[in-house]
């Protein structure tokens, strides 16, 4: 089983260079950032951010799920050709 905490093989498991990874590592991690942040701020004054936090979220999961899905596509293409081989 791999290690989830530990994985020196990261950055080659998801065929990225280390600034890459860091940019969408603090683009996703800062976006996430923001729905406790509205979430505490709409709990105590309700008549700000109504809907927002939710939306956020929302956001947040479909830029990690297309970040995904652009990762599958690109292990699926190495294995055609692995495969053509």
């Amino acid at each position: 089983m791999k290690n989830f905490i530990i994985n020196f093989e990261h950055l080659k498991d998801v065929r990225s260079g280390y600034f890459k990874h860091m940019w969408y590592a603090i683009k996703l991690s800062t976006h996430a950032l923001l729905i406790p942040l509205t979430g505490y701020i709409h709990a105590i004054l309700p008549f700000l951010f109504p809907a927002l936090p939710y939306k956020i979220a929302k956001q947040h999961i479909a830029m990690a799920e297309a970040l995904f899905a652009d990762l599958q596509k690109l292990l699926e293409e190495e294995e055609k050709k692995v495969k053509k081989s």
